[in-house]
């Protein structure tokens, strides 16, 4: 919707009125921190309280030569860029779509896209125009097979459309990261998405629309594969240690304890 759509007028004032009378406003990342303190007035700032998401416990880095995934799709001894979760208007897709088209004489690499969402349809219909022999959809896994999923790559794609800064944190990075695989993030570069990946060195940044560069990027990483693990070890590591559910949990029952104290 455009900025001047009288319901986006609508929403934003409903949105003030809301934010004006919460107590606490729980953001999930450093750029939606800066989005909601701009609907704020300076005294209520403080409100703000930043807590991001977790990865999955039962998450964790598994050998992809053994995945049965893979072995499934008969793709095993490609290099596997890998999307998973869902496909919504607000996630690029199409630049994975079009980066696989690019890249369709290269046998050596190969896209997994799982997952469902708005954009499906057309991604479906996209790869069969374009004959995109070089992507395999699936549209759903169990969740006792998020594990296998996950590590059924080399590198992780998670890409935004332009636009998304401080309205999306994506909580598959996590995962992706707890699985120990390096990102793609096709996402503006002041987004949570792009300072985690850049900040912790596990990934490469592509701006929205940079096709050239996410196909260079795309066929580094897949000629680099000791510098996609050094990422992918770095990740599960960082997604212990500063992302682990129980540093969320107490984050939240301190933010509970606070706003007790504070109303009685």
């Amino acid at each position: 919707m455009s900025s001047s759509s009288w319901l986006v007028k609508l929403l934003n004032i409903v949105n003030k009125i809301v934010y004006k009378n919460s107590i606490k406003i729980i953001s999930l990342g450093r750029d939606m921190n800066q989005l909601i303190a701009s609907k704020l007035s300076e005294k209520n700032l403080e409100k703000i309280a930043l807590i991001p998401n977790w990865s999955d416990d039962e998450i964790e880095p598994a050998d992809r030569l053994n995945n049965s995934l893979l072995e499934k799709l008969n793709v095993g001894d490609r290099f596997i860029v890998l999307y998973s979760g869902n496909i919504g208007r607000t996630h690029g897709i199409e630049y994975l779509a079009q980066a696989a088209e690019k890249l369709i004489n290269y046998q050596n690499i190969h896209f997994i896209v799982i997952g469902y969402g708005a954009k499906k349809d057309w991604l479906v219909e996209y790869t069969a125009t374009k004959n995109l022999e070089n992507i395999s959809l699936i549209s759903f896994l169990p969740r006792s097979e998020l594990i296998t999923s996950l590590n059924a790559c080399d590198i992780a794609f998670i890409g935004f459309v332009p636009g998304m800064t401080g309205v999306s944190v994506p909580c598959r990075m996590y995962n992706q990261m707890a699985a120990g695989k390096p990102i793609i993030a096709i996402t503006d570069d002041s987004s949570e998405l792009a300072q985690v990946v850049q900040e912790e060195n596990i990934g490469w940044v592509v701006a929205p629309g940079n096709l050239d560069k996410l196909v260079e990027t795309i066929e580094f990483a897949a000629s680099h594969p000791d510098i996609c693990k050094q990422m992918g070890d770095r990740a599960a590591v960082i997604s212990k240690t500063k992302y682990n559910f129980d540093l969320t949990d107490q984050k939240y029952k301190q933010l509970f304890r606070d706003i007790f104290a504070q109303t009685t």
